[in-house]
């Protein structure tokens, strides 16, 4: 299995509820399970340089490679990591030939499409590892002719807000944060660039305040 995790998020451990501090061993060991040897050795020789918390944001934000589909250098904000034995995913097909009849274990999925059913609410629709994405929008789509497709996010996509979200105790301002988690109940959960995990808000509320994937953010 394959999980997509926020590149500087690599450093980062938790000693507490939403509690997080930099740590170097910590990133190590997470940067062993990267599956493209080139970034792996990249971290590995600029963390054996022990740098501070300060040197490995800016190093962050810094790196990029060059995409063999077109040449150009890419900002590299996420990276695939392995997730150990699929136990979840297997094939099932009787006759030996892989012939793709999986089953689906626990909440492993690709991520979430958010969309607007047939009365206009918003929701959300886990796309799983055995799934399409487009399959999955286009049987939506033909469903009902008022289903309006929001997009499709995953956990480390970085988002914004073009408005303030009020809330009793921790009001969410206008800005760009990070999806921490994404419910299947409409709930979502938003990180701060601080790395704070804010409360757990309905997805309606989110849109009033004009969540959408942050423009400047590379897929």
């Amino acid at each position: 299995m394959v999980k997509r995790f926020p590149l500087k998020d690599l450093a980062l451990k938790s000693i507490g509820p939403n509690k997080k501090v930099f740590d170097i061993a910590s990133a190590l060991k997470k940067i062993e399970d990267i599956r493209d040897a080139h970034i792996r050795e990249r971290l590995k020789e600029f963390l054996g340089t022990n740098p501070t918390e300060s040197d490995w944001n800016n190093f962050c934000k810094n790196l990029s490679l060059t995409k063999k589909t077109d040449g150009k250098p890419h900002r590299v904000r996420r990276v695939s990591l392995n997730q150990g034995d699929p136990k979840e995913f297997r094939d099932l097909a009787k006759d030996g030939t892989h012939g793709g009849n999986y089953r689906k274990g626990g909440k492993s999925h690709k991520g979430q499409l958010l969309y607007y059913d047939a009365q206009g609410k918003p929701k959300v629709r886990p796309v799983y590892v055995f799934e399409s994405i487009p399959k999955v929008t286009s049987e939506l789509t033909a469903s009902s002719p008022s289903i309006r497709i929001i997009g499709f996010f995953r956990s480390g996509d970085r988002v914004q807000l073009t408005k303030d979200v009020p809330h009793p105790k921790t009001p969410l301002p206008k800005g760009r944060y990070t999806v921490a988690t994404i419910r299947a109940d409409n709930q979502i959960q938003l990180r701060s660039p601080t790395s704070m995990d804010y409360p757990l808000m309905h997805l309606s509320k989110l849109l009033e305040a004009g969540f959408s994937i942050d423009p400047d953010d590379s897929r």
